[in-house]
């Protein structure tokens, strides 16, 4: 027998569907992920692990600028020993007309310039007078597809500046389906002008002319997009930034269908008070993570996600009003 895995794909409301839950959506996979509720307005908690309706907060769309080659870099380090700060960016992807559901499954790119402001990959002259040829590097560029969470995770470094622009680094958001592009986001990001400054202090961003572009006169810059960073200049900088995006197309979910687990049975109970709670009990033969959620009429009422290791049965409880 072939030791490959017998993939096929789904929309995410056929994986719901195909549960077979009157009102309840819970799908089944070998992979782990967190809450993901980052990105989302909650209108209340009922647990930590049980999310009411949320909406999404749309990240303002910006120009993809001249200097993107899509390199078909998959690599979490973009840095490829490039000296400058080191910048951990972690981008959570979130479809607006999901009710706020982590979108898995799309390319993320970043490209940036480095510490002295220098593109990979361009010629000299270039649309942003780059004053020499990088003509064939690739370093500070990739892409990661993002997991059952949104989530991908970069290592980089602090971008520099030259001499027309701010600040920044450019992000783009791909939903790629049987090699054609259905959808292409662009934004970019900035940063606090503390941050700038205590960053260019450092020997990698020492320059002889002062930088002359700030975020104030910046033509494309928002302040929606300001990435708040924590750590330090010496051991390392990190930040983390949710994307909502409106007009995505459904989620295609790769289903693993070697997966052994099975939804036994779905029974609904009332509570002291007269609070109804929908328990599903799952059956599996391996370690699976569930996504369990009750909606009404499209609206997110609870969700769950629970993660067993090994075999065995166990029960999922969502309140239900």
């Amino acid at each position: 027998m072939s030791s490959e895995k017998n993939l096929r794909s789904v929309t995410r409301r056929q994986a719901l569907a195909a549960a077979g839950l009157a009102g309840a959506g819970l799908a089944a996979s070998g992979a782990l992920g967190g809450p993901g509720l980052a990105g989302r307005q909650s209108v209340g908690l009922a647990g930590p692990e049980i999310a009411d309706a949320a909406t999404c907060i749309i990240t303002p769309e910006l120009s993809e600028g001249p200097l993107f080659v899509d390199e078909n870099l998959n690599r979490s380090d973009v840095r490829e020993s490039r000296d400058g700060v080191r910048l951990t960016l972690t981008i959570n992807v979130f479809s607006a007309d999901a009710n706020c559901d982590p979108f898995s499954g799309a390319t993320v790119d970043v490209w940036q310039c480095d510490a002295q402001g220098i593109y990979s990959d361009v010629p000299e002259d270039n649309a942003v007078g780059q004053p020499i040829s990088t003509l064939g590097q690739t370093f500070l560029r990739g892409n990661q597809v993002s997991d059952s969470n949104g989530r991908v995770t970069f290592t980089t470094i602090f971008p520099g500046w030259y001499p027309i622009r701010a600040i920044h680094l450019h992000l783009k958001v791909r939903v790629i389906d049987g090699g054609s592009t259905v959808y292409d986001f662009n934004t970019q990001i900035y940063f606090e002008q503390s941050d700038i400054d205590d960053v260019l202090s450092s020997p990698a961003y020492q320059r002889s002319e002062p930088m002359t572009v700030t975020n104030d006169n910046d033509r494309f810059f928002d302040p929606a997009m300001i990435l708040p960073l924590q750590g330090s200049v010496e051991g390392g900088l990190n930040g983390t930034i949710d994307v909502g995006l409106a007009g995505m197309p459904e989620e295609v979910v790769p289903i693993d269908s070697s997966v052994s687990a099975a939804v036994k049975k779905v029974r609904f109970s009332r509570l002291k008070g007269g609070r109804r709670t929908a328990v599903i009990t799952l059956k599996s033969n391996e370690w699976t993570s569930a996504d369990a959620r009750i909606q009404r009429g499209g609206k997110l009422l609870s969700r769950m996600r629970n993660t067993k290791k090994g075999k065995g049965t166990r029960q999922i409880k969502l309140p239900v009003s």
